[in-house]
């Protein structure tokens, strides 16, 4: 087997391989957070609300991150021919990656204060005796 078979056959593979994983990730992706909005509508738990960021996040990261590589696979990379590219494609792609972190601390504090809010609101202060 020669080089230019192996070459094209690793291209090809990239080529189909990334688009399926695009095409099915979006459509998992969409759908799962269809799901989990209707669900969140109904009863709104953290557990529905966690799952949804961490689809939000990956769904914005298949389409920035696996969209470039599918780019890049018939034309040339730009991160080969500028520095600035090269660092900005890789940090922003972390970036994206660290979303779903931020989101799940930002749920948990939103699930905290939500309980203290209600339980503030809420109390009977009419047994409180002020001396």
């Amino acid at each position: 087997m020669s080089t230019s078979s192996i070459v094209a056959a690793q291209k090809n593979v990239g080529l189909y391989g990334l688009s399926t994983l695009l095409i099915l990730g979006n459509f998992g992706n969409i759908f799962t957070m269809i799901i989990l909005a209707r669900r969140i509508r109904r009863q709104p738990k953290s557990c529905s609300f966690y799952l949804l960021s961490a689809c939000t996040s990956n769904w914005i990261v298949i389409n920035t991150a696996l969209m470039s590589n599918i780019v890049v696979i018939d034309h040339t990379d730009p991160q080969n021919t500028s520095n600035v590219v090269c660092k900005l494609r890789w940090a922003g792609t972390h970036a994206l990656l660290m979303l779903s972190r931020s989101f799940s601390k930002l749920i948990n504090l939103y699930f905290l204060y939500q309980e203290i809010i209600f339980i503030v609101f809420f109390y009977d202060y009419s047994d409180c005796w002020l001396y």
